[in-house]
């Protein structure tokens, strides 16, 4: 793999990292839509099958967002006390802000102070993201390090998909054929600790790495061809996995599985070599930076719609039936998540913080 030494400026826009932000956010509004009634629908019923294909099919965004995020970080020189002093504040302060929101809407009247405090710590479940990121940003000096030296970033990649994909995926696979083994194995591989040293380091620096990337066009098709699988298979195994369990499983529509992995890197390399029609300027260019720059508050605030729709006004997929309703769902949520975004970035300070 040759690679080319990418300088992005503070200020430049690099537009198909912008499109990979656009159309990842619109993939998580998917995978929390379609996973509305996933879990309490009788399974193998049309309306699940139909919900599983579109949540399969959309399991790339989050290892995506973590890409794009490594790539534009680690490109950059940010002094360490520009992530302690501008970036980490920002997540701190929307981490707290949205999750007092999320928790003012399930406890609200407060009868409980302990309850409402400690529901604000645990934060509401889609914001995992954001104590996951700042643990990135903070690793961004200790990446710097690793992606100076090019074999020793790539034998990176490659150790954190053996032990924190691949190794993983067969552990679990083996628990669905045999228990006993499978809680051996499982007990064994805990004993290592995996989750202090590797995890979303893997999507951090493969960013770096594929935008750095000069792939020749045998490699470019390798990955396709992989990614196709990828995108072919996912909705497949978790059937499959669901059928074997005897439950919905979500298995193999986790963030590091293998064939979501070959999704992600297949899309971050087919937009990076396939986007670009995409000039600085255009009134589309405009338009996908504006949604890239919402991205962030977007993912805050979606909840607050879906469920909004889905205790308050009773509107599932299934409400239109779930082959329409996915989407147009997806298409009601992303249009008021992003209204009220946009409404806030307009308010002077706060919205340096909290979207």
């Amino acid at each position: 793999m040759n690679s080319k030494n990418t300088k992005i400026g503070s200020r430049e826009r690099v537009m198909y990292l912008d499109l990979l932000k656009a159309v990842s956010i619109i993939g998580v509004i998917f995978i929390h839509v379609s996973a509305v009634n996933w879990y309490t629908d009788k399974l193998y019923t049309p309306e699940w099958i139909i919900h599983t294909i579109y949540n399969g099919l959309v399991q790339f965004s989050v290892p995506v967002f973590v890409m794009v995020s490594g790539a534009l970080f680690l490109a950059r020189d940010i002094p360490v006390k520009t992530i302690y002093k501008k970036y980490m504040p920002r997540l701190i302060i929307a981490y707290l802000f949205w999750s007092t929101v999320y928790a003012l809407i399930k406890f609200c009247p407060v009868r409980n102070v302990n309850t409402f405090i400690c529901e604000i710590i645990k934060g509401h479940y889609h914001l995992w993201f954001v104590p996951m990121i700042a643990v990135q940003y903070m690793l961004v000096p200790i990446y710097k390090r690793i992606v100076k030296n090019r074999r020793l970033a790539e034998y990176f990649i490659i150790i954190s998909l053996a032990l924190f994909s691949v190794i993983p995926t067969i552990i679990g696979q083996i628990a669905i054929c045999s228990k006993d083994y499978g809680e051996a194995l499982q007990a064994l591989y805990s004993k290592a600790n995996l989750d202090v040293l590797f995890g979303y380091s893997l999507f951090f620096i493969l960013g770096y790495i594929l935008n750095t990337a000069e792939l020749s066009r045998k490699a470019e098709r390798i990955i396709y061809i992989i990614g196709a699988i990828g995108f072919i298979s996912t909705p497949l195994l978790i059937i499959l996995n669901s059928r074997a369990t005897g439950a919905a499983s979500t298995f193999y529509g986790g963030n590091f599985r293998p064939n979501v992995i070959a999704c992600a890197v297949s899309i971050f390399v087919f937009t990076k070599n396939h986007s670009g029609y995409l000039k600085s300027g255009t009134a589309f260019a405009r338009v996908i930076t504006k949604l890239s720059k919402y991205s962030f508050g977007v993912y805050l605030v979606h909840l607050v719609f879906l469920e909004l729709l889905r205790y308050t006004y009773k509107i599932t997929p299934e409400t239109f039936g779930a082959a329409l309703g996915v989407p147009l769902m997806v298409i009601i949520v992303y249009a008021a998540s992003t209204l009220v975004t946009a409404i806030i970035s307009k308010i002077p300070f706060i919205n340096k913080y909290i979207v």
